[in-house]
């Protein structure tokens, strides 16, 4: 049997196989356990606004537009740079 020939049975195993059922039915039971032991965490109106504002800052961090000057003199380097002079 060659590589091509042998059947991927990579997506009978773990929750993949599983239905949408099976997997919320565990989901459940995970989130049930955690409450029970009082390791599940419930937002607060301002811990959920807190997390939401430094994951914004986060993602938007080294995007700040550059001034043309600034784009034109890095390509100019980056351009001199490849063609072998430093």
């Amino acid at each position: 049997m060659t590589i091509d020939e042998k059947p991927n049975n990579s997506h009978l195993r773990g929750f993949g196989s599983m239905s949408d059922e099976k997997k919320r039915e565990i989901a459940k039971k995970g989130g049930m356990a955690a409450q029970a032991s009082g390791k599940a965490h419930s937002w607060t109106f301002l811990e959920a606004q807190a997390a939401g504002r430094k994951g914004g800052k986060t993602s938007r961090r080294g995007k700040v537009k550059q001034s043309p000057e600034k784009v034109a003199a890095f390509n100019a380097r980056i351009a001199e740079e490849l063609a072998g002079g430093e």
